[in-house]
């Protein structure tokens, strides 16, 4: 287990936010948690009176979190280099929500950029990044890189593959595109489970009929290696992610996990398509449903699924990180997002699940503007007025501005003041 810094109330925090705090391990994300660390967590636990809880439940326990849009936009690039090296470090605008991705089993992102490694660093429209994106977002704890999404194009095929190049040579697993001859689905072994994901994008049709995503036309050989779905043709698409799904399970999945790049962007309640897709993955047997795109949070539910299981469904997880905000798009709601976490406890080693409880965690992105520009995700927890970037900055309106938004957009219901957390299940009829 890593957590940056000692202070007792982080770890107090990353363990109510968490049921289970061992660390995923090893290469391409197939590994067994580390027994050291986990005895190092319960000692420390232990001497914040935390043990207990931390003990109690199921004998093997898997927590899922996720974040929404990771979109490198220009400033932030530039915010992230070193004027005096030409180098990138964007660590610094993971530190304060590090210890929950870390803490978490899985972490998983939408990766909105691409990577060419031509040295020509670009943002909105055409995103290309630098690898040491890639690199700070493993150091932050995440295990998965989401690569469908509207930007997957931006720099041709080149981008295409640089991409899923990168962000495996850093580490991390990449869902939602692939390599010749790999299945629509990416499967993990997490604590001894195998985890399926999968990832889609929405695409489009230009006036000849070509599929475009994001205006660009797909490449006839790329075509097969995106997972994507049409409103035009949402039927078929609907089929496809049905087939994937049961292709999953037939290759042995104990759990599926979809990840889609849906919805309008700046909308604030799920539309139709969204919806339809939801519950479609729902009875076809997704155990977890998280969303993305719109650039603001949306409302987050609990589906019905055949057999009585309650699926957790998060429209919309908002900017993790980016610079959209008031004063670059008119809308403050962009600064917002969510740390989704998804705790399940296990009857056995292979299952099957049982769903302990969803929740998130609200997140709000400042960005520093004066001797040098800088990035960095807040995340709103108990005691965030002792953060010290917010109290430095005195940032206390504008964080509970964002928290106050979250509420209108998740329910204020789902809200418990205590722990900070947007609750939607909680084992035992908790759900508020």
């Amino acid at each position: 287990m890593r957590f940056l810094g000692s202070a007792s109330i982080i770890l107090l925090q990353v363990a109510l936010f968490f049921q289970t705090l061992p660390r995923l391990s090893g290469d391409e994300g197939v590994a067994e948690s580390s027994a050291g660390s986990a005895a190092e967590t319960s000692a420390e636990a232990e001497r914040l009176g935390l043990a207990s809880s931390l003990n109690q439940g199921p004998a093997q326990a898997l927590s899922i979190l996720a974040v929404g849009d990771v979109i490198p936009h220009l400033t932030v690039l530039n915010a992230a280099k070193d004027p005096a090296t030409g180098s990138y470090d964007f660590r610094p605008s993971f530190r304060h929500v590090k210890p929950y991705i870390q803490a978490a089993d899985l972490a998983i992102c939408n990766v909105e950029t691409v990577f060419t490694a031509d040295g020509v660093y670009t943002g909105y429209p055409d995103f290309d990044s630098p690898e040491e994106l890639a690199f700070a977002l493993k150091d932050a704890g995440f295990d998965v890189g989401i690569t469908a999404n509207n930007h997957l194009l931006d720099q041709g095929i080149r981008g295409f593959e640089g991409s899923i190049d990168a962000l495996r040579r850093q580490g991390l697993v990449t869902a939602g595109t692939r390599k010749a001859g790999e299945p629509r689905y990416v499967m993990l072994r997490v604590k001894g489970l195998d985890l399926a994901i999968i990832a889609y994008t929405f695409a489009g049709y230009d006036r000849e009929g070509r599929l475009v995503i994001n205006n660009f036309r797909v490449p006839p050989e790329l075509e097969p290696r995106i997972n994507y779905f049409t409103p035009r043709e949402l039927a078929a698409g609907l089929a496809q992610i049905r087939s994937v799904i049961a292709a999953a399970r037939a290759a042995g999945a104990n759990a599926v996990i979809c990840y889609y790049h849906w919805g309008e962007e700046y909308a604030l309640v799920p539309d139709r398509v969204q919806q339809a897709i939801a519950r479609v993955s729902v009875d076809g047997g997704a155990d977890i449903v998280f969303g993305t795109h719109p650039h603001v949070v949306q409302k987050a539910q609990m589906l019905a699924a055949p057999g009585g299981r309650q699926v957790p469904v998060y429209y919309s997880l908002g900017n993790f990180i980016s610079n959209q905000r008031l004063d670059t798009v008119d809308n403050r709601l962009t600064e917002d997002g969510l740390i989704a976490l998804v705790n399940y406890g296990l009857a056995n080693e292979r299952g099957p699940f049982r769903l302990l409880s969803a929740q998130a965690l609200a997140t709000w992105v400042d960005k520093r503007q004066d001797e040098r520009i800088a990035f960095e995700i807040i995340p709103i927890e108990p005691g965030f007025r002792a953060n010290p970037t917010v109290q430095a900055r005195k940032l206390v309106p504008q964080v509970e501005e964002s928290l106050s938004a979250a509420k209108q957009a998740l329910g204020a219901s789902f809200f418990q003041e205590a722990s900070m957390r947007f609750v939607f299940h909680a084992e035992g009829g908790l759900t508020p």
